[in-house]
């Protein structure tokens, strides 16, 4: 992993540059450079994990028969297959960027979508004069932009931006958005752009203009021949075809030239994650005990059945206090899962053992159903509308058949609206084949990819590059999600279960270990004490920003710590 930037502002001053790199150290320690290339600068700091030999993995990196310039931060899982496809001669060892480039002259922006990894990075084509940003399929690595002053930047971290010259504002909208919701599309900050998962931008020197493109969503996964094939199949089968995917994704991650270790709650997706890793010789497992809400006993027991050394840290009221703003200002966002805490404190650990690889269990909850509010949906689906008024107007499922999609503090969207587009997208797609009974749960599913997975994928990459650590997840692999979406629902979940599939998995796999037992998750409810101790000095902070008293004072009436921790997260970030 690495960070970069870029920019066209020729009049930026050398110290400048090198104070932009020093912002994106964390995400690379271990090598940076900038140049200046035909009136674009570009900067990088990298992170070695692949090519550690090649001299053609440094970057920025340019292909002078084609004049093309590039800055990547990012991993291919398919290399060999591109090679393949284009023809290459297999003797060669290829870089990645080479690689890219290679596709792009092939295909060019079409491309794109065959890229499989997670990835962002700037490629400029000196003979079309075009800068292209290019993010991957479900927005796992990031990128911001923003075509400021006559000038055009782009870079990992908007911190970067700030320091290249871009003006640091914060929308007046987010103090209410951020209430409202966990995600915010497009970022929190005026005239900073996060280019969308799935998408590229094409920027024109010659005309200044952006163009914005989507090369992929998710529901164009959606195939009615797959379901009905996948329909015909009996249990035994499905599950045969769900272990060979998963055991394939953890494959294609596989690090062999830095350390790497597993992420081990000691719940389901971690466990599967962890068993399939250790069919990889992976045997290093880490756990971060949350000691009010503790489940190192469950990964003890994980971890002894797959006979790995399991190393664990802690995180408790001291430690989250300790730690709760070197989060936000590493995430460069508000405070929105408290749990992020925890994240940077485990990556901090991966550090100290020597590690530059994480295996983690993200996209499993989302894909396969394991919110409680997914059986809601389902129940909601069941529910004939002339009876859905009987059903309390204060309840969740109400809120639901009201609109079809759960409308609280823990979905996302900086408006129903965008929420709701993305939702009817998906249920659109699932509509031409599906009853209501199956068709409303599913599109939940897949909207999520673009909804309330996407705070989730910048939490894991901000914290944990902030520690200069790779999180990999394999449960969002291209084909593991192509077979979940065009799975049946009862493979999912049920009115009173959840992630069907991956549970009977796992107790085939580990049949001496207890699955069957309550959800806790990573949680860290410290939101009284937090208000009670620290809340006072950012929130009087935050209301000399914000014209938002009224705002503060009717979450303070109604308790609602988590929502004030978030708007009070704002004074570390203005």
């Amino acid at each position: 992993m690495c960070g970069l930037f870029l920019t066209t502002n020729q009049t930026i001053q050398e110290e400048t540059l090198q104070n932009a790199i020093k912002t994106l150290l964390m995400r690379g320690p271990n090598e940076q450079n900038f140049i200046n290339s035909n009136n674009v600068i570009f900067g990088h700091s990298r992170l070695s994990i692949r090519d550690l030999s090649s001299s053609n993995a440094r970057q920025p990196f340019t292909n002078k028969s084609l004049n093309i310039t590039i800055i990547y931060n990012g991993e291919l899982w398919n290399s060999r297959e591109l090679i393949e496809k284009l023809s290459l001669d297999k003797s060669n060892k290829y870089t990645e960027v080479e690689l890219i480039i290679q596709v792009y002259k092939k295909y060019g922006t079409k491309g794109f979508n065959i890229l499989e990894g997670m990835f962002a990075f700037c490629l400029f084509d000196l003979k079309i004069n075009s800068i292209f940003l290019v993010r991957d399929h479900f927005g796992k690595k990031p990128l911001y932009f923003a075509n400021s002053n006559n000038s055009f930047y782009a870079a990992s971290l908007p911190s970067t931006l700030f320091v290249l010259g871009v003006p640091k504002i914060i929308k007046d909208s987010v103090i209410y958005e951020i209430a409202e919701s966990r995600h915010i599309y497009g970022g929190i900050y005026k005239n900073v752009m996060e280019l969308q998962p799935g998408s590229f931008a094409q920027y024109s020197l010659n005309t200044g203009q952006v163009k914005l493109e989507s090369y992929f969503k998710p529901h164009q996964f959606v195939n009615e021949n797959t379901f009905n094939q996948l329909s015909n199949s009996n249990s035994k089968e499905i599950k045969e075809v769900f272990t060979t995917l998963l055991q394939n994704a953890v494959s294609k991650r596989k690090c062999s030239e830095v350390e790497s270790g597993v992420i081990l709650s000691g719940g389901i997706d971690s466990s599967l994650i962890s068993y399939f890793s250790k069919l990889n010789d992976s045997r290093t497992f880490l756990h971060l005990n949350s000691v009010d809400m503790s489940e190192l006993s469950y990964a003890k027991e994980v971890a002894s059945s797959l006979e790995g050394d399991l190393y664990s840290d802690y995180i408790d009221k001291n430690r989250f206090f300790a730690n709760h703003i070197k989060t936000i200002k590493a995430w460069e966002y508000p405070l929105v899962h408290t749990n992020g805490v925890g994240i940077k404190l485990l990556a901090k650990f991966a550090k100290e053992l020597g590690l530059k690889v994480l295996y983690g269990g993200e996209g499993a909850d989302e894909i396969f159903g394991g919110y409680y509010y997914h059986r809601l949906s389902r129940m909601s689906s069941l529910i004939p509308k002339r009876l859905s008024s009987f059903v309390s107007t204060k309840s969740h499922l109400s809120e639901f058949i009201s609109t079809q999609i759960i409308n609280n503090s823990t979905a996302i969207s900086n408006n129903k609206s965008n929420r709701l587009s993305n939702y009817h997208d998906c249920l659109g797609v699932y509509n031409e084949f599906l009853p209501k009974s199956e068709s409303i749960p599913q599109a939940l599913l897949l909207s999520e990819l673009r909804d309330y997975l996407q705070p989730l994928l910048a939490r894991a990459d901000r914290l944990m590059m902030s520690e200069s650590i790779e999180l990999r997840m394999p449960f969002l692999d291209l084909d593991l999600i192509s077979f979940a979406v065009n799975l049946p629902l009862k493979y999912k979940m049920g009115l009173f279960s959840s992630k069907r599939i991956l549970r009977e998995k796992c107790d085939e796999l580990m049949p001496n270990i207890n699955f069957k037992r309550r959800k806790i998750g990573f949680t860290l409810d410290y939101y009284k004490n937090w208000y009670e101790e620290y809340s006072k000095e950012p929130l009087d902070n935050v209301s000399m920003y914000f014209d938002c008293d009224n705002l503060i004072s009717y979450y303070e009436k109604i308790k609602r710590y988590d929502i004030l921790l978030r708007i009070a997260s704002l004074s570390y970030l203005c």
